[in-house]
């Protein structure tokens, strides 16, 4: 599933309920959405580990306790060692990777337009697109993917 805003609306947050509620198998209020407990692989491109933290704190300002099986990933580009791959081969590369390692069924992707150039022109967004959907199919996934398109 793929959702579509403007900025600051709270897609991230959104993505990061659900993900949250699935993790621990509980329905999100007043949605009647719910899923057995199961692990969810939080791709976070946005954030770093600080800046998560500090969105998602409890009404008293501690620290939000997530679910063991809520796994949360962000990536670093000043620490890609990738001299053979391109940015976007790295990128499906990793995807990929945290998906096979984790077995996890349930990935977030957030924000997608971080992971390619251009991502909001339908043209170089495709291949990614056409990835995912082969991961899908490989994994049996269900992905969840917020963005920001023009």
């Amino acid at each position: 599933m793929y959702f579509f805003a403007d900025t600051n609306l709270g897609k991230s947050i959104l993505a990061v309920q659900i993900g949250d509620s699935i993790s621990r198998g509980e329905r999100i209020h007043p949605l009647r959405l719910q899923a057995d407990a199961q692990q969810v692989v939080y791709l976070d491109f946005e954030l770093t580990k600080k800046q998560f933290q500090n969105r998602y704190q409890n009404v008293v300002f501690e620290p939000y306790e997530w679910s063991p099986l809520f796994l949360r990933a962000e990536i670093d580009p000043e620490n890609i060692e990738t001299e053979d791959l391109s940015f976007e081969e790295f990128l499906n590369y990793s995807l990929e990777k945290a998906v096979a390692e984790s077995n996890t069924k349930i990935l977030i992707i957030d924000n997608l337009t971080y992971l390619r150039n251009e991502t909001e022109k339908a043209k170089d967004a495709l291949p990614l697109m056409k990835h995912l959907k082969q991961m899908k199919n490989k994994y049996n996934l269900s992905i969840l993917a917020p963005g920001t398109y023009a």
